[in-house]
Order: structure tokens, then C-alpha cells, then sequence
């Protein structure tokens, strides 16, 4: 996965006029989905740069040419940083981050990495405890519309709103809601862009035929006895779609 992620890269260096940059620090298991909304990102605005590193990628650096990935981004992104980089990435982050005008989206990592989280210059976790994060990314109940979930908790938390936002285009992990995220974060450094709202998507759906739909009638099945395949909730991101359609072949 980190190769095809670095072959994607590679292609996303469009340096223009008024070009915008985003940095991503992203986990292995995330490049595939990121790189994908970069891809889509870049389709409708082919004169920015995304450039995505995952910890493992950052291992062979220097402490400087970490930090020069960021000097010069609009904002910057880190998902799912767990491991032995963390600790790292964490303090070149807090002490050499970008500057202070720069967003900082944290998110789905380490609670050192997600209280790095910077909106409008403004440090949004400082005022949270590690439990009060939790409550406030917990899950929507089994039956409970995401949708309706989300609008609750971020009235629940006014000051983490935006945070919240961003991080249900993350939550997403479609091409579409990659790109949304994306486009979120420029427009919290400032750009003029249109950024959708996020289609938050149900934490229990049901796959085949590659197609994923909440509602278990969807899926069409003759009558009788059947095999069901349970996975997490990332089984349909791009990527990991080929591994269960392959699975679910080789059964029917």
C-alpha cells in the first residue's frame, strides 16, 4: 500500500500561481482511501498540491526535512498516527509545527497527536479531558441517524463544532468525503472554495456486489440460509472492496 500511496504522490505536484498545499501525515491502513480523495480533489483543482507521508515514510528523515514538509503548507493533517513515530511526529509538530495561522486537523491518533488540533489559531482540545474527547467522538447508538448524531454532538461542543465537522469528512473515508475534507481545510486557512457538508455514513452497512448500503433488504438475497462476513467498518474503503468481493466469490 505504501508504494502505490508514494506512486500517487508523486503525481499530485502541480506547483502554480495561487496554488494551495496540504500536508497529511496519515497511517498505512488510510493512505489508499487519502491518496484516492487527493486524486479526486486534484481533478477539480489540478493547480494545488497534496502531499501525503505516512510515520513509517518519515522514519529515514532528518528532523529537518520532517518539518520542511510543512513550512510552507496552508494546512496540515494528521490521521491515525499511532507507533513508534508518534512520539516524534508529536513534539516537531508542537515545537516546529507550521505557522500559527496554519490549521491543524488531528484526528483518529494518539490523544497527543489530537490535541494538536489548531482551528482559527485556537488550540480546540485544550479545554477538553481525554474522557470528554471520547464522549464526543463516541459512535451514534445501533439505529441512531448519523446524520442527527452529528448535529447533536456538535451542539453539545460548540468551541470543537468545526473539528467535529472535519473529522465527520475523515469519518467518511469515500473519495467524495476525502475531498470534502480537503476542500474544509482551505477554506480554514482562508480560501475561497465551496465545501459540501458531510454525508455522515451509518457504522453498520452491508456489502455486496460492490455496493455498501445500511439496509440489509439491499442486498437482494435469495431465501434461506446465508454466510455473512463481518468486517470493520473500513471493509468498504477503496482498496479493501476487492479483498471481500473475492471472499464473497469464492462462497457463492
Amino acid at each position: 500500500m505504501r508504494r502505490s500511496a508514494l506512486a500517487v504522490i508523486g503525481l499530485l505536484i502541480a506547483p502554480v500561481l495561487n496554488a494551495a498545499t496540504i500536508v497529511g501525515i496519515v497511517s498505512d491502513r488510510s493512505s489508499a482511501e487519502m491518496a484516492a480523495g487527493a486524486q479526486e480533489h486534484l481533478e477539480a483543482f489540478p493547480e494545488n498540491e497534496i502531499v501525503l507521508r505516512t510515520p513509517e515514510q518519515l522514519k529515514d528523515l532528518s528532523d529537518i526535512q520532517v518539518t520542511s514538509l510543512w513550512s510552507d503548507t496552508d494546512a496540515l493533517v494528521l490521521a491515525a498516527v499511532f507507533g513508534e513515530e508518534s512520539g516524534r511526529i508529536r513534539r516537531l509538530v508542537r515545537d516546529q509545527g507550521p505557522g500559527a495561522d496554519v490549521p491543524i486537523m488531528a484526528m483518529n491518533s494518539k490523544r497527543g497527536i489530537t490535541r494538536l488540533s489548531r482551528l482559527g489559531g485556537e488550540r480546540v482540545m485544550d479545554p477538553l479531558s481525554d474522557k470528554t474527547i471520547n464522549e464526543m467522538v463516541s459512535n451514534p447508538e445501533p439505529g441512531e441517524d448519523p446524520s442527527v448524531h452529528l448535529a447533536e454532538q456538535r451542539e453539545q461542543y460548540p468551541e470543537q463544532a468545526e473539528w467535529l465537522k472535519g473529522r465527520a469528512f475523515y469519518q467518511g473515508r469515500s473519495p467524495e468525503h476525502m475531498d470534502g475534507l480537503f476542500r474544509w481545510l482551505l477554506a480554514q486557512a482562508g480560501h475561497d472554495i465551496d465545501v459540501p457538508e458531510p454525508k455522515p455514513r451509518e457504522p453498520i452497512r452491508y456489502y455486496r456486489d460492490g455496493e455498501a448500503s445500511p439496509n440489509p433488504d439491499s442486498l437482494n438475497l435469495d431465501e434461506g440460509p446465508a454466510v455473512a462476513l463481518l468486517d470493520l467498518d473500513s471493509g468498504d474503503r477503496p482498496g479493501d472492496r476487492d479483498l471481500l468481493d473475492a471472499a464473497c466469490d469464492q462462497m457463492e
